[in-house]
């Protein structure tokens, strides 16, 4: 580079992080090293919302969260589907921990989804831990028992209710006796 005095110089670890110096040696061989060490962090992510097992309505506003103080000035925040990139949900933003996102599906509503940030100075990226859900809110309607009835104990009885489209395949049946579940 030229003898101008300055240079600047974009950090990387050649290796693992540890304790590093500057040398700069003139054309004649001669050379000074910098007096003291400095480091260089290797860049960590971690995201922490979601990390899995949510449920997200498609069109509600979610916060992303994470963790990279040791990173960059800037993430990429992308959906993953089932274990592919979906799609983009900012090509740059700055790293500060958090994002605002209007949550929308890829190919349809569904518990494949992870989250990844991808710190874009060393591509360095985090994803969530397991899989979300954003999905339409799935609320089946009991028809019978509905109120009133005197069901002998020993006897059998049709538990109805009204499926809602396009929601899980299985549900849950519990007995509440006094609003807590009992069996």
């Amino acid at each position: 580079t030229p003898d101008d005095g300055s240079f600047t110089w974009t950090a990387d670890n050649c290796g693992p992080p540890g304790d590093y110096s500057i040398r700069v040696t003139g054309s004649c061989g001669v050379l000074d090293t910098s007096d003291g060490t400095f480091s260089i962090p290797e860049c960590s992510l971690s995201l922490s919302a979601p990390n899995g097992g949510e449920h997200w309505d498609p069109g509600s506003e979610q916060t992303i969260t994470w963790d990279s103080a040791t990173c960059g000035d800037a993430v990429r925040i992308s959906l993953m589907e089932n274990g592919g990139l979906c799609k983009t949900i900012v090509a740059s933003t700055p790293n500060t921990g958090s994002f605002l996102w209007v949550a929308q599906i890829c190919e349809a509503v569904g518990c494949g989804y992870k989250i990844r940030i991808t710190d874009l100075a060393t591509n360095k990226f985090d994803e969530s831990a397991a899989a979300f859900c954003i999905c339409l809110p799935c609320v089946p309607t009991v028809d019978s028992p509905d109120g009133g009835e005197s069901w002998e104990e020993g006897t059998s009885h049709a538990i109805r209710w009204d499926p809602v489209a396009g929601c899980d395949a299985e549900v849950k049946l519990e007995l509440l006796r006094g609003g807590t579940v009992c069996q």
